[in-house]
């Protein structure tokens, strides 16, 4: 048995891959608009939005999308960018309203992807 401190193996995805760097977000709080007082808290690994029809399953995401600067590119997909911009806006731009997401690092700085949006380490 060999003598002295082994490191630790970078791990492995199933295609035998280091995994990407990627954000984390711990919380999404949602002040106006139609989820007015929602706060939305994540786990590590998988998580699951389960609702009814009209109940603001696809507005969450899209709000994550948001505060991560993740908006589809308007020059090659324009009708999505502009679905999207429009789904964000009727929810927070139109009522005063915002969506801030809480991380546990400093990488969260360069989130934000326009008006009525903020991140902030927690």
């Amino acid at each position: 048995m060999a003598k002295g401190r082994q490191g630790a193996a970078t791990p492995k995805t199933p295609m035998g891959d280091a995994p990407k760097a990627h954000h984390t977000i711990l919380s999404l709080e949602v002040t106006g608009g139609f989820l007015k007082g929602a706060k939305f808290e994540f786990a590590d690994g998988l998580n699951c939005i389960i609702g009814g029809r009209g109940t603001g399953k696809t507005t969450v995401l899209e709000f994550v999308r948001y505060v991560l600067a993740l908006m589809p590119n308007e020059k090659t997909m324009p009708a999505r960018s502009r679905a999207i911009k429009a789904l964000v806006q009727s929810n927070l731009v139109s009522q005063d309203g915002s969506v801030s997401a809480c991380a546990p690092s400093t990488a969260w700085a360069t989130w934000g992807s326009g008006r009525g949006t903020t991140a902030r380490r927690c």
